[in-house]
């Protein structure tokens, strides 16, 4: 009698912690202050799971001049799929020397797998400085990791080494 408790509170304990997390997911986002580095965050990332090139390239500094909208594209599809893929919650700002730093914890989760679903969380870290009253990253920005650096790679000239020829007899 005493195992049929035990089972009915597990199972209540479960479907308790199954709401939780379901109601966690479901939470809806709420917008920020403008005028704070944490909202110039939250823009870019919801431009980035929207495909919204221009906007994602109005909120980067003006020291990448190198990196075209253009280039955003052709990483942009594959960055955009994963972005809305995950969860993405605020953890603190750090301010050094007129650039805040704001850290974010990323989480993904994923249903499959032997064990039934799973979650991985990283955390992230965002550069960010005024310009001109608006707050731009002074760094690229995850998960963007290249922009505006597409010119070829130039490799050194190696002197060439001979091969040697395989002496008669051996092999073929």
């Amino acid at each position: 009698m005493q195992s049929y408790w035990l089972v009915g509170a597990g199972f209540l304990i479960t479907v308790l912690l199954a709401i939780g997390v379901v109601a966690g997911l479901l939470v809806n986002e709420q917008d920020l202050e403008e005028d704070i580095p944490e909202y110039a965050v939250q823009q870019f990332l919801k431009a980035v799971s929207k495909q919204d090139y221009e906007e994602i390239h109005s909120l980067l500094s003006n020291k990448f001049e190198n990196c075209s909208v253009e280039d955003l594209v052709s990483e942009g599809v594959e960055i955009s799929r994963m972005v809305r893929d995950q969860r993405v919650t605020l953890e603190h700002t750090q301010y050094v020397e007129g650039v805040a730093i704001v850290r974010v914890r990323i989480t993904e989760f994923s249903s499959d797998g032997p064990f039934g679903s799973s979650e991985n969380s990283q955390e992230q870290a965002y550069s960010l400085r005024k310009e001109w009253g608006l707050w731009k990253f002074t760094k690229l920005p995850w998960p963007y990791y290249s922009c505006g650096y597409s010119s070829p790679m130039t490799l050194p000239v190696l002197p060439s080494t001979p091969i040697p020829e395989r002496p008669q007899g051996h092999g073929r």
